[in-house]
């Protein structure tokens, strides 16, 4: 049996060597492809004491009842990898079963009677990378750990829908909570339009004309710059404006006017349908005035259409792996370097055209800064880290009532994340560091 047993690895020693040889082969023949960038979010439950059923039957079918809590992601990304982190706190977590239901009702067990009589799971990541098993570790189960059923089927599924965690306690006496639970998702932060802005930072990543960069300058009922707002760099051109001006008044004057228009002969009656608002009843009054209403209204329309005609405005504003670069109206383009330092990966960007200000997060993470795309001078600069950070995404919401920048960091090599919060104060054109919080 011995020989049989050594004679069997040699076998598949031999196997392994041929088949590692074929995929070397293989990949020798590939063209070498560019590594996409990928981004990591992170979606939590509001805290709380969600209290978990203690052994309760649900019917006389005899199934428990279960605790279920739901997280509604509207971001529609497709997933890489998928990270679960839970907090329960439960005198014996032996007696629990915990599962996550994605969108589309697959269920993955992530712990099921894991942990003997220790307390509580206290940011526990149940993530695939992870080096230990849940089975393996030990309450209160703090770090990262493999799930009971892996969680790479979920590669290629979408983000948006329902997530649901469930809590199972199938056994009386001991009484736990829930207290929160999050999904954090990595996914492939690409440009599907081409048009320097991928998926986290543009709204519509299928048409090339919507995105952060551009002015929001046309009548279309669009958010065009992805900024909440719709149409508000539109103007009317002055030319329209002022003869549709003219033709509603006219127009309301005729009508109002009738006995003058009937007395009047045809050739005239053009003439006294422009100026029925004259109170002077002598024709050779009324044409002067004409003439000169003409020419006041039609000055200022030539002057600001020869201003729109010449002046060059900024179109769009791109990322660049030290700053930003600007497109002009007549097709020009100027690189802006931000920061020195040149990063693996292209900045973050978010251009506020009202205010003629970009703000730019450093490929890194280490620093964000405001700049002015006039003067293209910094106006204000925050530092964030001193390490270094391969995965760099920020929002900006309002927190207290204050527009606030919420920059997230993540290292996965290394397990290490940080969440900023830096406070956007436009017009004062100032960025004002809140807090830095590693492990979020």
């Amino acid at each position: 049996m011995k020989n049989m047993k050594k004679l069997k690895r040699s076998k598949t020693s031999l196997i392994s060597a041929v088949v590692f040889a074929s995929v070397l082969v293989l990949f020798s023949l590939q063209p070498v492809q560019a590594t996409t960038q990928t981004i990591t979010d992170s979606f939590y439950t509001p805290n709380g004491t969600y209290a978990i059923p203690d052994g309760v039957f649900e019917d006389q079918s005899q199934n428990y009842q279960v605790l279920t809590l739901p997280i509604e992601i509207t971001e529609n990304y497709t997933i890489t990898h998928l990270g679960v982190e839970v907090n329960i706190t439960h005198p014996y977590d032996d007696d629990l079963t915990i599962s996550l239901v994605a969108p589309d009702g697959r269920e993955f067990t992530l712990a099921r009677h894991n942990g003997e009589s220790g307390d509580n799971f206290t940011n526990t990541m149940f993530d695939d990378d992870a080096q230990f098993s849940i089975i393996e570790g030990t309450a209160p189960f703090t770090g990262f750990y493999k799930p009971v059923d892996s969680l790479t089927d979920l590669s290629s599924t979408k983000t948006a829908g329902t997530w649901t965690l469930k809590v199972l306690d199938d056994a009386t006496e001991d009484v736990g909570t829930l207290n929160n639970f999050g999904l954090i998702f990595t996914y492939a932060d690409v440009d599907e339009d081409q048009d320097g802005y991928t998926i986290t930072s543009d709204c519509n990543d299928n048409d090339a004309s919507i995105n952060p960069g551009v002015l929001d300058n046309t009548q279309d009922s669009v958010d065009n710059n992805c900024n909440g707002q719709i149409d508000e760099d539109y103007k009317v051109p002055a030319d329209t404006n002022t003869n549709t001006g003219n033709t509603n008044t006219n127009s309301g004057n005729t009508n109002t006017n009738g006995d003058t228009t009937t007395n009047t002969p045809p050739a005239d009656t053009s003439t006294n349908t422009d100026t029925n608002t004259n109170t002077d009843n002598s024709p050779e009054d009324t044409n002067a005035d004409n003439v000169d209403v003409t020419t006041e209204d039609q000055t200022p329309e030539t002057s600001d259409t020869d201003t729109q005609i010449t002046e060059v405005a900024v179109v769009k504003v791109s990322p660049t792996k030290k700053g930003y670069k600007i497109t002009y109206s007549d097709g020009s383009v100027k690189t802006v370097v931000v920061f020195k330092t040149k990063s693996q990966k292209k900045t973050k960007v978010k251009y506020y055209p009202k205010k003629d200000l970009v703000l730019v997060l450093q490929g890194n993470g280490k620093k964000i800064a405001l700049w002015n795309v006039l003067t293209n001078q910094k106006v204000s600069q925050a530092k964030l880290s001193s390490k270094a950070y391969n995965t760099n995404s920020f929002k900006i919401k309002k927190i207290d009532d204050k527009k606030t920048v919420i920059i997230k960091s993540l290292n996965k090599k290394q397990q290490e994340s940080q969440k900023s919060l830096v406070r956007l104060l436009l017009k004062k054109q100032n960025l004002k560091t809140v807090s830095t919080i590693l492990g979020e």
